[in-house]
């Protein structure tokens, strides 16, 4: 690895929090080592900084965070040229919607030297917002994907939706998302509260996480399952209310705290109402958890039904509690195992570090 070329590379995210967090994590944490620490510059609220835990704070450049997307988003482009000014990034790297839309024009236009790179982490068409809504983020991801020297789809779903509104499979590249294959070691004790299945849920509490399902499900499995809730809201602000007797939520966690929960979990819940991959299915299955999970987007690509999981409608709380209801201990063994091998086999972190610098040097070249 330290043979390949070095690239500067511009980070730039008007979130870190959850996926794109631990995104950004072990993307950049292979790119320090192999192009130095001194070739990587972070743009994050300076708030979300906590959410970066393996990056050297050298590296990264909090902008003041106003708790609104449209200052965020402005202020987020004036410290990314204010910064690439002296710079000179090689590659700028985009992180969701809202950086998307808002720095590729700059770039394309005012840094020249400068190839863009984009990933949505998930198209914000696919929500459930209003179609009206939809289709001007469709018509706005096209144009801007002019402004695109790649665009980066993290599973099948994502790039084939691209397509579907017209982006150009010359500038779409389709990089899994991947994680360490070691987990983090933890002294960290979780106490399960008796002998009901173990069930982990990890994520924001907001509606593109289906809480609000996840907690109709407990509801139902008040005898049989207990499940711990890690996580807090980010795009609602209204506090979770309702929450039944068999769940506990205990927040935002520690990498290594959230280790010790995968470990000691019988399974993941992940009842998605859209999700651009979903790196938590990739956590629990490199600890050896089934994972039980809504039939949306990236998770296709990373839980394959009834081998590594059970794969359910969104929304549908009736299958959720049907699945839990049907684990054996035998079931929950020879999944975890399955799923351990898919993935050490296709969603590790060199693999997609390895394809990034290869897509790199492929826009690199005149």
């Amino acid at each position: 690895m330290n043979n390949l070329k070095r690239f500067k590379v511009l980070h730039a995210a008007e979130t870190a929090i959850g996926g794109i967090a631990t995104y950004l994590d072990e993307l950049v944490k292979l790119q320090s080592n192999t192009y130095g620490q001194d070739s990587i510059r972070i743009v994050i609220p300076e708030t979300h900084t906590q959410y970066l835990e393996h990056i050297h704070t050298d590296s990264i450049y909090g902008f003041t965070d106003h708790g609104s997307r449209i200052l965020n988003t402005l202020e987020l482009i004036k410290k990314i040229h204010t910064i690439n000014h002296s710079f000179k990034a090689d590659v700028i790297h985009i992180h969701s919607t809202y950086a998307g839309f808002a720095l590729r024009p700059s770039m394309w236009l005012l840094n020249k030297n400068t190839k863009v790179v984009y990933c949505p982490h998930g198209w914000a068409f696919k929500r459930d917002t209003p179609n009206i809504v939809n289709a001007l983020i469709k018509f706005i991801e096209v144009a801007f994907s002019h402004f695109s020297d790649a665009i980066i789809c993290t599973s099948t779903s994502e790039y084939d939706s691209a397509l579907q509104i017209g982006i150009s499979d010359s500038v779409l590249k389709l990089i899994h998302n991947g994680i360490s294959t070691h987990s983090p070691q933890s002294s960290f004790s979780v106490k399960w509260p008796d002998n009901r299945i173990k069930l982990l849920f990890i994520g924001r509490l907001d509606r593109q996480k289906g809480i609000d399902v996840m907690l109709n499900a407990m509801e139902q499995l008040l005898e049989i399952a207990f499940a711990y809730i890690i996580g807090a809201p980010v795009v609602n602000s209204e506090p979770i209310s309702n929450i039944p007797e068999n769940v506990a939520l205990v927040g935002w966690q520690a990498r290594e705290n959230t280790e010790a929960y995968y470990q000691t979990a019988d399974a993941l819940i992940m009842p998605s109402r859209w999700e651009g991959f979903g790196l938590t299915a990739a956590e629990a299955m490199r600890s050896g958890r089934t994972v039980i999970a809504s039939r949306v987007g990236g998770i296709t690509d990373l839980v394959e039904d009834s081998v590594t999981g059970i794969l359910f409608e969104p929304d549908n709380v009736s299958e959720i509690v049907a699945a839990v209801k049907s684990l054996s201990h035998d079931m929950l063994i020879r999944m975890g195992e399955a799923g351990r091998e898919r993935f050490m086999r296709l969603f590790s972190s060199d693999r997609m570090f390895s394809e990034m610098h290869a897509l790199y040097e492929q826009i690199s070249c005149p």
